[in-house]
């Protein structure tokens, strides 16, 4: 089976309140079923993941499904849950919320939209426009991502996986410095919007670190406590509001 090949379905449709064996029942004909997962309150939503892709194929085939007393559309699965990747990359439990309408109480309508796709251990809000949630597993980010249009009021929200891919490692050549200097471990980044907040800065780029914050004139410069620390950072791929930033070792010799 190629990597294209999704072995799961979407269905939507249905009442609040039925259970895996209806799901089962009916979609059983078509296939082993490896999983049920069933997510959302009031417009609730499942996936039916197959042991085999062509199990799906021929359950979408099949056309609309009898769930209790509806009649549901069923799609295979457009975003399949990623497998964790290394450390400097993102591992698929993370989405990125954009277009959040100024108002109050947004962190409660944010935990409300999307709390229903899974438990969410972690939502990062800072009066703007986006924010980030991250789930206690890759399913809820997956289920929130295949879950069609998140209303909120009447806008719809822009929903993406946080990603932060790991670039291919190039050689760095290690610059002659003073020795009184110590080695480098600061790190000049460019493309961060005009007022970001340097606790934004450190919950991507690091808790432990030092950040010279500089970005009303569009960069700033992040010092770290070691060497290795500083050469994941250049190795990352970090995205900002779904733009990549420029991220290079801070040249010059510090004071």
């Amino acid at each position: 089976m190629s990597d294209d090949q999704t072995t799961s379905i979407y269905i939507a449709g249905f009442a609040s309140g039925a259970s895996e064996d209806d799901f089962k029942e009916a979609f059983g004909s078509y296939g082993e079923i490896a999983k049920v997962l069933i997510r959302g309150k009031d417009n609730p939503f499942a996936f039916v993941e197959f042991t085999e892709a062509s199990a799906a194929v021929d359950a979408v085939a099949g056309g609309d499904a009898k769930i209790g007393d509806a009649d549901c559309k069923v799609e295979l699965q457009t975003s399949k849950p990623r497998a964790k990747k290394e450390s400097g990359g993102g591992d698929g439990s993370s989405i990125y919320i954009k277009g959040i309408p100024a108002g109050e109480d947004v962190k409660e309508k944010l935990q409300t939209i999307f709390g229903g796709f899974g438990e969410i251990s972690n939502l990062t809000y800072k009066g703007r426009d986006y924010a980030f949630i991250e789930y206690s597993s890759t399913d809820g980010a997956q289920a929130a991502l295949a879950g069609g249009d998140h209303m909120y009021d009447e806008e719809t929200l822009t929903v993406e996986e946080r990603t932060s891919a790991k670039k291919e490692r190039k050689p760095r050549v290690k610059k002659e410095r003073v020795e009184e200097t110590g080695p480098n471990t600061t790190i000049y980044v460019k493309g961060l919007p005009e007022g970001t907040e340097t606790d934004e800065i450190k919950a991507v780029f690091g808790e432990d670190t030092k950040v010279m914050n500089r970005s009303n004139r569009g960069f700033v410069f992040i010092t770290y406590n070691s060497e290795d620390e500083m050469q994941a950072a250049l190795d990352a791929n970090h995205q900002w509001e779904g733009a990549e930033l420029t991220i290079e070792e801070r040249t010059g010799n510090r004071k």
